[in-house]
């Protein structure tokens, strides 16, 4: 009986081996990096059937923060290892495909069309655009995202290549699986096609997106709203769509600029809005491109058009040498004219830049760091930057290159120098004009969870420096915690009614809710009590007077407004008692418990 069983148990271990071989020479592995901003990578496992009549399918798709290189290699090495297996993070199984199209195709693609496009681009893509979809983007899956969803509106076929084998997924086909869902006329509720386009998204990349673009002439036709602007360099990639050439609201300066938009690292449903000051690339490193049209041969094979073919086709951006390249766009574009003035635009973009991390490195300390938040979750990724560090990167490298042809001595140079040669967080010792260069940007780190210092590549920072760094740190989030309250009272009280007139369950009056944040407030102060006893009594006093002499809104204290270290150095319990509901009146907001008497 014993023998009976052992043959039968080899028996199955043969049967299953040969299925496992079976199924590895049914489909091919391929195992994708790609480096994404922040210093994070994107590590991407597709399996390519052999037979026909299957798409492809997504074993693994994840995208790991710098913090997270021993978890990426051990996973990496796993799938290089194995053909076969399996990993709780598989989206898709095989999809059996059928010729059912995603919508009608009754239009083709033409010069007039892509100008409608560009109006859509214009008209809908806002940061906000994906938000309540379903459907998370990163920097490529946005473009493409616009793409489609404007093709699916005018009945125009869209096309990609997928990672892995590049095979060429459009419009006109779907699967057995996506079939079965409903559909609807707005693209928001319509399951098929958002299952379809969650299906390209997540077997795509900057690396196989690149091959559905072509570059275009540099100049208001070609190189403008809705083309892409895309960077390769080795294995990392990038992706931004252009909203627009020229004055624009969106411009740090208000004058003329390139703004672009693009999806957060890694994928959610936030994209951001920025300018862009472009750099010389190789044609296979990318820059500015628009999309190839998908076009039917007679015997219906469906394929990219060829690049010569299209409108704008232009290779003249890669004949440019770096030391030119940025003035033949400012002069085809209109944009920056001399030397000089391409120097001071690129460098206030990039102080501009470094001014706005403040404000959302010292948000997202107390949101995620002195109360830590997990990485992963919507916090997390809201209040980490590595798509904007990315973007800070690439106009500190272009400012870098400005600089090698201007004069120094020029008044208008000195004048800039000048002026940036404050610290750009008090007490840090980072000047302004010291982060500009490549080597201070680098050591920047994107992770929220950090402590403030590790943000901004601070090192051997003294006791005193630090405390002082903290100080302007809590006041620059106090400040944002009454921006806050000034706005539910707003909202919630606009002709200082004595109850609240909004409902809490109105999502205007939910984002205003600052439980979070006051919480944050109070751990943070106990912790640097604690730190500040340890400093010298000289900087004890100093500490405490920057707080001292900074004003809040808050009232009650002897019949004027708290200063901020009146509510720190004070009474604790007003920063116990205070409130977060949004619906509170503004004295239980600031920790009043008895109304003030008029």
């Amino acid at each position: 009986m014993v023998r009976f069983f052992r043959a039968c148990f080899l028996l199955l271990l043969i049967v299953l081996a040969w299925a496992a071989q079976g199924e590895s020479e049914s489909w091919k592995r391929e195992v994708l990096r790609e480096e994404r901003p922040g210093g994070r990578t994107l590590l991407l496992v597709i399996d390519t059937p052999s037979a026909r009549g299957q798409l492809p399918r997504l074993v693994y798709r994840r995208s790991f923060g710098s913090s997270e290189r021993d978890e990426l290699v051990r996973i990496d090495e796993s799938f290089r290892k194995s053909r076969i297996q399996s990993f709780s993070q598989i989206a898709t199984d095989a999809v059996v495909k059928t010729p059912n199209p995603l919508w009608k195709h009754t239009r083709e693609w033409t010069a007039e069309f892509e100008a409608k496009f560009n109006q859509w681009v214009k008209t809908h893509a806002t940061e906000s655009f994906m938000e309540g979809t379903g459907v998370d983007i990163d920097c490529a899956d946005l473009a493409m995202a616009y793409r489609w969803i404007f093709a699916r509106e005018n009945e125009l076929p869209a096309a990609n290549h997928l990672a892995g084998g590049g095979d060429l997924f459009g419009s006109w086909e779907s699967t057995q699986k996506w079939d079965k869902l409903p559909t609807h006329a707005d693209w928001r509720r319509d399951e098929r096609f958002k299952a379809a386009l969650k299906y390209l998204l997540a077997m795509s990349y900057t690396h196989s997106f690149i091959h559905d673009l072509y570059p275009v002439a540099i100049n208001h036709e070609f190189a403008s709203t809705g083309t892409v602007y895309i960077t390769l360099y080795r294995g990392s990639g990038h992706t931004r769509v252009i909203l627009g050439v020229g004055k624009s609201p969106d411009c740090w300066d208000s004058s003329s600029c390139i703004t672009v938009i693009y999806g957060n690292e890694p994928a959610s449903e936030l994209s951001f809005v920025a300018n862009l000051i472009p750099n010389r690339l190789e044609r296979k490193e990318g820059g500015f491109m628009r999309f190839r049209w998908p076009v039917r041969s007679p015997d219906g094979i469906w394929s990219l058009a060829n690049v010569e073919h299209l409108p704008g086709y232009s290779e003249e951006q890669y004949q440019w040498s770096e030391e030119v390249f940025l003035a033949e766009v400012s002069t085809r574009l209109n944009l920056w004219n001399s030397t000089q003035e391409r120097f001071l635009k690129v460098g206030e973009a990039a102080i501009k830049a470094l001014r706005e991390r403040v404000s959302i490195v010292e948000r997202g300390y107390f949101l995620c760091s002195v109360l830590p938040c997990k990485r992963g979750d919507a916090l997390f990724e809201e209040w980490s930057t590595p798509q904007r560090d990315h973007q800070l990167r690439s106009v500190i490298a272009s400012y870098e290159n400005a600089k090698r042809f201007v004069d120094l001595t020029d008044p208008a140079v000195i004048s800039f120098e000048r002026a940036h040669v404050q610290e750009l967080i008090p007490g840090s010792g980072l000047k302004e004009i010291d982060a500009l260069v490549p080597g201070a940007v680098q050591r920047f780190g994107s992770d929220p969870s950090l402590e403030f210092e590790a943000r901004w590549g601070l090192q051997n920072s003294t006791l005193e420096s630090k405390l002082l760094t903290r100080a302007r740190v809590l006041a620059g989030n106090w400040s944002w915690r009454e921006s806050l309250v000034n706005a539910a009272q707003q909202l919630c009280f606009p002709n200082g009614e004595a109850q609240a007139t909004c409902s809490e369950s109105d999502p205007a009056v939910s984002k205003l809710s600052t439980s979070r944040l006051d919480e944050a407030i109070r751990v943070f102060r106990r912790k640097f009590l604690q730190e500040l006893a340890q400093a010298t009594q000289n900087a004890r006093k100093e500490i405490q007077q920057a707080l001292l002499d900074h004003p809040t809104q808050a009232p009650g204290c002897d019949g004027r407004a708290c200063s901020l270290g009146d509510l720190f150095f004070g009474n604790s319990d007003r920063l116990e008692k205070m409130t977060s509901n949004p619906r509170d009146n503004v004295d239980k907001r600031f920790g009043l418990t008895q109304p003030m008497k008029p």
